[in-house]
């Protein structure tokens, strides 16, 4: 049995990328994310990644890109030229989905 600090009896599931259990009804972002799909690019080291956004934020990203997984911690540069951005922000997480294509979570900084 699972000790829940939710008013009631809630079904627990885990999350994809980072593997923590958490309840289906608790939000723990305070910043809605926007599902949007915007073509990206991570510049890490020499190297360049492109792919496109899955969900935004003001601090946050979630990216699907071509490569290998990223170390969390690692500090880039993003850049998505339809919104005329370019920022560093750290690797939250990272995972590999197929062969050739990895999700990361960004916290900008």
């Amino acid at each position: 049995m699972r000790v829940s600090y939710v008013s009631e009896i809630t079904w627990f599931s885990k999350c994809p990328f980072c593997g923590f259990e958490h309840s289906k009804l608790m939000e723990k972002r305070s910043i809605p994310r926007l599902k949007e799909r915007y073509a990206s690019s991570l510049k890490y080291k020499n190297n360049i990644y492109y792919g496109h956004t899955i969900d935004l934020s003001s601090k946050g990203v979630r990216i699907l890109y071509e490569g290998e997984v990223l170390d969390s911690g690692n500090i880039l540069e993003l850049v998505v030229e339809e919104l005329d951005t370019r920022v560093k922000a750290e690797v939250v997480w990272s995972k590999q989905v197929t062969s050739d294509k990895s999700h990361v979570g960004l916290r900008v900084i």
